[in-house]
């Protein structure tokens, strides 16, 4: 099932929702706060290591993306060091990249797909490769963009301070929340119960009971979904609208662009600021 489904799912079944597996094993599919709050803080009953294991052992090793318990928490402790806040706050190589990157757009304001010159840039920073590409990139036809809530915005925070600064991190900080709530680093992801365990919510008739969830069974929780709840990120969910972030104040299991608990992306002070830097 592709993600767009598991969310319509969600929308015709509710926030959790039960599936048959295989060996008689249950599924639970969930997009409940509370539910995606206990999986990921109780490291010790929600695991990864048995299905992934498997099936990525010979690429990726027994490590941090394959294991759960002590295995898991020393590979933990040896990566943190590269998302140090001295690693974080040093742009150097980006900047060299970004430049290049900023020689292939137009200066007559044209509009253009930064798609491909973004991925090049990635293999040029990343892999070390000097391909040059972006020098290549192709120009491409203009089109009309809706520039209605960039203004609207711009106007909104124009109207609280002069601060230039101010107001450009502002409208940078909507643009990447907007972006990550639509399109999140981690849009689904599974546990497996390492043990027979409880969710606190989804079961029964009003969906508001516990559920049984027996050891070996997995569940699924759909961030993409969560980022799509009217009653936290209110009406038209699926507009890019930056603006939107001085309506609303999601708390902490609400907005969960790179996952959360002790799984989550450690990388992800580094990517925003990278991010922001672009």
């Amino acid at each position: 099932m592709d993600i767009p489904s598991l969310s319509r799912h969600h929308e015709k079944l509710g926030k959790t929702f039960e599936v048959n597996a295989l060996l008689g094993l249950s599924e639970v599919c969930t997009a409940e706060t509370e539910n995606i709050r206990v999986v990921n803080t109780a490291g010790k009953v929600w695991g990864i290591e048995p299905f992934r294991l498997p099936g990525m052992e010979y690429l990726c090793g027994r490590g941090f993306l394959t294991t759960d318990g002590e295995m898991w928490n020393h590979s933990r402790k040896l990566l943190k060091p590269t998302f140090s806040k001295t690693n974080i706050v040093d742009l150097s190589p980006l900047s060299k990249e970004l430049d290049k990157l900023l020689e292939t757009i137009p200066a007559n304001g044209s509009v253009i797909d930064l798609q491909p010159a973004l991925s090049n840039m990635f293999i040029d920073f990343y892999v070390g490769k000097a391909l040059e590409s972006q020098a290549s990139t192709d120009k491409y036809d203009e089109e009309d963009l809706d520039a209605a809530p960039r203004q609207s915005m711009v106007r909104s925070l124009a109207a609280q301070t002069d601060d230039r600064v101010h107001i450009r991190s502002q409208i940078i900080q909507g643009m990447l929340a907007s972006a990550l709530r639509l399109y999140p680093v981690f849009p689904v992801l599974a546990r497996v119960a390492l043990s027979d365990t409880t969710l606190p919510t989804g079961g029964g008739k009003n969906q508001d009971l516990p559920i049984f969830v027996p050891k070996g069974s997995t569940v699924v929780m759909s961030y993409y979904t969560l980022h799509r709840d009217t009653s936290i990120f209110g009406s038209n969910v699926e507009t890019f609208r930056p603006e939107r972030w001085d309506e609303i104040h999601p708390e902490q299991w609400e907005f969960l662009p790179f996952g959360g608990g002790l799984r989550a992306c450690m990388a992800q002070n580094k990517v925003l600021v990278e991010a922001a830097k672009i």
